[in-house]
């Protein structure tokens, strides 16, 4: 039924039109105000969306037409939250022009980006990249502007809350007076990380999105819905923030388990735009089109997920604060009953051990008989795994060996360690690498032996 009400949609909405934006500056803020239309049949629907920089800091003397160059590009990966609702088989562009080189990053960003939305409303496999989307602009617009170098310095660190982002940040803090954290829609784990940490409000660039509340009725009628490429509209922002403050490194956690793609088999990874794929694609488009100035990189790039824990277990300060779950996540809680929950529970238990996560968590995650699929899924006997920024199976696999070591009688372990323990048989072995010295990175020379002690 998705299908056809994808088919649909397309049908009654056949553009979607990036209009312009309009930019206002006061003492407290620097914001941005996006406009779309969705250009249909018999109605068009107007949109509006905002991004909000608070001001905070000293802000760096760009060039205007630079930062107005990353704005306009801002807009274009926003427009992705929009158009997922009628997947018009046109999207214009109306401020600037871009040329076929350009288009052709945001034609692969939108159909990779959206695999999973794809998936799950049972469009994948029916469309082709090809004739998901094409990237018209208005012939009369003025070229977009060329890339433009200038004169930036220090680290920007987009922080979440999760252990990943805390390891980069303990990892650089021998860097601390180049170093600020950049919050986007910040959750109170972020920000109490960011604070343990050192980052007071006048080393925090923070960010705001609003969306338009016509998406949220839309998604009340039964339009297309479903999760976008979050760390590439991320990414556009992080550039933004840089220019306008002046930073030149912007330095994510993503690790390399990252790459390994959610549906087997397929082009289908619910953590795409944290893919090394990714990185280069939006390192090389940034560079060659915006400024050659930033580097955007990943500095967990070579690590697992298991060394990250690892890692992260050694910095006990931060261990009742930082979250991960994302259903608990308005209520700043672990849910515990999430395959997110469940992945980060077995990684840190195989660090601390069972009591002391549990602890950490508040609740008995493998006790909890509901989430015995998602091991499965986690662990590959199903063949998909959960749809989350989790690991690899090999390192869940791992995980949950070096947990159940530590019961003499697996049969008495936890219930889902038990369970873990009576199909282990069907799970195929993987080798688990923990520092893949060899794995594609772009990460500084000057950085790199913090991860790999070159």
């Amino acid at each position: 039924m998705s299908y056809q009400r994808y088919l649909e949609l397309r049908q009654l909405y056949p553009a979607f039109i990036y209009e312009g934006f309009t930019i206002k500056e006061s003492e407290l803020s620097f914001e941005v105000v996006y406009r779309y239309t969705i250009q249909g049949i018999e109605e068009d629907i107007s949109i509006r969306h905002t991004f909000a920089l608070e001001k905070g800091f000293a802000r760096a003397d760009c060039d205007p037409g630079l930062l107005e160059n990353a704005i306009f590009h801002l807009g274009l990966a926003e427009s992705i939250n929009y158009w997922k609702a009628v997947c018009s088989p046109k999207l214009i562009i109306k401020p600037f022009r871009l040329d076929s080189e350009k288009l052709a990053f945001w034609e692969k960003l939108f159909y990779h980006g959206l695999g999973e939305f794809l998936y799950r409303n049972e469009i994948y496999g029916h469309i082709s990249a090809e004739d998901f989307v094409r990237f018209e602009c208005d012939k009369d617009a003025p070229l977009v502007a060329g890339a433009v170098s200038c004169a930036l310095e220090g680290n920007l660190i987009p922080v979440g809350g999760g252990k990943d982002s805390i390891v980069t940040l303990e990892l650089l803090k021998g860097e601390f007076d180049k170093n600020a954290v950049f919050l986007l829609d910040p959750r109170k784990a972020a920000v109490d990380s960011a604070l343990c940490a050192g980052y007071t409000r006048e080393k925090s660039l923070v960010c705001h999105r609003v969306f338009d509340p016509v998406l949220f009725e839309m998604n009340r009628k039964g339009y297309l819905n479903g999760h976008i490429p979050y760390s590439a509209v991320l990414a556009f922002c992080a550039v933004v923030t840089a220019l306008f403050a002046g930073y030149k490194h912007i330095v994510l956690s993503n690790e390399g388990s990252a790459n390994e793609p959610t549906v087997p088999d397929t082009l289908v990874n619910h953590q795409y735009s944290k893919t090394f794929e990714f990185e280069k694609d939006f390192s090389d488009y940034i560079h060659a089109f915006i400024t050659p100035s930033i580097e955007y990189f990943s500095l967990l790039r070579p690590w697992s997920e298991m060394r990250i824990t690892k890692e992260f277990a050694k910095h006990r300060k931060y261990h009742e604060l930082f979250r991960s779950c994302n259903r608990g996540s308005k209520e700043n809680k672990w849910c515990g009953a999430c395959p997110k929950c469940l992945f980060v529970f077995i990684l840190l238990a195989a660090e601390l051990g069972v009591e002391e996560t549990s602890r950490i968590f508040g609740s008995r995650v493998l006790e909890n008989k509901a989430l015995i699929p998602v091991l499965e899924e986690l662990t590959g006997v199903s063949p998909v795994k959960p749809f989350e920024c989790v690991g690899t199976v090999a390192e869940s696999v791992h995980a949950l060996d070096v947990i159940l070591s530590q019961y003499e009688e697996p049969l008495k372990a936890p219930l889902l360690l038990g369970h873990f323990a009576s199909i282990r048989h069907r799970i195929n072995d993987a080798p688990m690498v923990h520092v893949d010295s060899d794995a594609p990175h772009l990460i500084p020379e000057g950085f790199r032996k913090l991860v790999l002690g070159e």
